[in-house]
């Protein structure tokens, strides 16, 4: 079963690891966009009407997959238990390696 939403970059669509339709996928490039320039309130603003629109499709955790969109949902004031940020991910991958190598 599906737990998780994927928002990601327009690479991951490419790649076809996730398939949104063509208006969110619209939405997710303005939010990295928006970050890149700096505008976090511009980012969470659209970060926020996606993630909504997305958890009215389906009321999923929403996985935030790129460098720019976990900015964008901190700057939307979502629920941060509602969020896997790949940003988060790889912090806690990293520190578990570095844990692992001292052991």
């Amino acid at each position: 079963e599906i737990t998780t939403r994927l928002v990601g970059s327009e690479m991951c669509i490419e790649t076809a690891l996730y398939l949104p339709n063509e208006e969110q996928a619209e939405k997710a490039q303005q939010a990295i966009f928006y970050v890149k320039a700096g505008e976090l309130d511009r980012a969470g603003a659209v970060t926020k009407a996606l993630v909504e629109e997305l958890w009215r499709e389906r009321d999923l955790s929403v996985m935030t997959a790129c460098t720019e969109l976990p900015l964008g949902y901190a700057a939307a004031g979502l629920p941060l238990d509602r969020e896997v940020s790949s940003i988060g991910a790889l912090v806690d991958a990293c520190i578990r390696m570095l844990y692992d190598e001292v052991k």
